[in-house]
C-alpha cells in the first residue's frame, strides 16, 4: 500500500470521530495529495483547503512522522482545518473584514495578509484548544519556528496554559516579550470584538513582521510557508465569495474602503469570476470596476416586485388572453407591458 493510500486509510478511520467532535460539519471527507510543487522543501505546506474540500500533503507528514504519531499529526491539522470552516473566519465576509481591519493598522498589502492569517490562525487555533481536545499544542511543538512563529508559540504558552518548550529554552527574545504580553491580552474568541482584536493585533505584531520583510530583502529570500495552509479566496466557492462582497458592501456601505480591498484582491477575484467583460459571470475576465460592482452587490439588496395577472379564456382562437380594462376598472390591475403605455378603454389591458 502506498503512503498516500495509507493516510487515506487513517483519515477515513478519524473522520467520524472528527465530525462528531466539531458537531458534523458539511463538508466532504478530507484527501491526501500533495499541495506543494516540490517534495525538496524543507518543510511542505501541511494543509490546503479549496471550497471546502481539505487536502492533506503526504510530504508533510512524511517529514513528522519521526516526531510525531501520524494520527495525531493528521487529527491535528483537520482540528485546524475544519475550525477555519465552523469558527474563524467562519465566512469570506469575516474574511474581509479582518483584512480590511488590518490593512488600516499595516498600511501594505502583503503585510495586511500575513497579519489577517496570522490572526486567523491563532483565534482558530485558541478555539480548538479551549473547546474541542486537540493535539494542535503537539504540532506546534515539533514544527520549525522563525521569529514570528517563535512569538506566537510563547503566545500559546501564555494563553493555553501548555508547555511548547519556548519560554523554557528562552529562544524568544527579550524585546519581544513585551509583544507577547500584549497579545495575550486580546480576546481571540469574542466574535464581536474581532474587529478591534484584530487591530490590536496587527498593531503589536507590526514591527516582527517589518523586521522579517527587511531581512528577505537583504537576503533575497522568501518567508516561512505557514504548514497549517494559507488563507486565500481559493478556500471559498464562487457563490461564498458572492455572498461575502454582498454583505461586506452593506455593512461598509463606503465606496472607497470596498474599492480599496476589492484592488487588493482583484486577481483572486478575477480568477473567481469576477470580470466585467460582458457582465458578471464566471471565469477570467477584463479587470474589475470596483465602482459597479460596490452598487451591484448593493442593489442585489433589492427586487422589483412583478403582479401576477391570472389570463382568462376569450373564445379566441388562442385560448388565454387578457380582459380589456374599463373605465372605473384599479388602475393598479392595469398590464402595461401590453397597454402601450396608454390609458384607453379598449386599448388598457388588465
Amino acid at each position: 500500500m502506498s503512503e498516500e493510500k495509507r493516510y487515506q486509510v487513517i483519515i477515513d478511520e478519524l473522520w467520524p470521530k472528527l465530525k462528531r467532535k466539531h458537531l458534523y460539519p458539511e463538508i466532504p471527507v478530507p484527501k491526501v495529495e500533495q499541495v506543494t510543487p516540490s517534495a525538496a522543501e524543507e518543510e511542505a505546506v501541511g494543509l490546503e483547503m479549496k471550497q471546502k474540500q481539505i487536502t492533506l500533503n503526504p510530504v508533510f507528514l512524511s517529514q513528522t512522522k519521526e516526531k510525531m504519531a501520524e494520527e495525531m499529526v493528521i487529527e491535528a491539522l483537520l482540528d485546524h482545518g475544519i475550525t477555519h470552516y465552523t469558527f474563524c473566519p467562519w465566512d469570506f465576509h469575516t474574511h474581509l473584514m479582518l483584512y480590511a481591519e488590518a490593512k488600516k493598522v499595516m498600511g501594505d498589502k502583503e503585510l495586511a495578509k500575513q497579519a489577517a492569517n496570522y490572526f486567523i490562525d491563532v483565534t482558530a487555533d485558541t478555539y480548538c484548544v479551549k473547546k474541542r481536545f486537540t493535539e494542535i499544542p503537539e504540532l506546534h511543538r515539533i514544527l520549525k519556528k522563525g521569529e514570528v512563529k517563535k512569538v506566537l508559540a510563547s503566545l500559546y504558552e501564555k494563553i493555553w496554559g501548555v508547555d511548547l518548550g519556548i519560554m523554557e529554552a528562552k529562544t524568544v527574545k527579550k524585546s519581544h516579550e513585551q509583544i507577547v504580553r500584549r497579545l495575550a491580552r486580546i480576546p481571540y474568541l469574542d466574535r464581536s470584538r474581532w474587529p478591534e482584536s484584530m487591530k490590536k493585533f496587527a498593531r503589536s505584531i507590526k514591527p516582527l513582521l517589518l523586521e522579517e520583510q527587511k531581512e528577505q530583502e537583504a537576503t533575497g529570500g522568501k518567508g516561512d510557508s505557514n504548514p497549517q495552509g494559507d488563507h486565500d479566496l481559493n478556500s471559498y466557492s464562487y457563490e461564498e465569495i458572492d455572498q461575502g462582497l454582498r454583505d461586506f458592501a452593506k455593512k461598509t456601505m463606503a465606496l472607497p474602503e470596498f474599492k480599496d480591498i476589492v484592488e487588493d484582491f482583484s486577481e483572486e477575484l478575477k480568477e473567481a469570476g469576477y470580470g466585467m467583460e460582458g457582465g458578471m459571470g464566471r471565469g477570467r475576465g477584463a479587470p474589475i470596476d470596483a465602482d459597479i460592482l460596490f452598487y451591484m452587490k448593493l442593489a442585489e439588496s433589492y427586487s422589483i416586485p412583478i403582479r401576477k395577472v391570472p389570463l382568462e379564456k376569450k373564445g379566441y382562437l388562442h385560448p388565454h388572453s387578457h380582459s380589456p380594462w374599463e373605465v372605473g376598472s384599479p388602475f393598479q390591475d392595469v398590464d402595461i407591458w401590453t397597454s402601450f403605455g396608454k390609458i384607453m378603454p379598449g386599448i388598457t389591458q388588465i
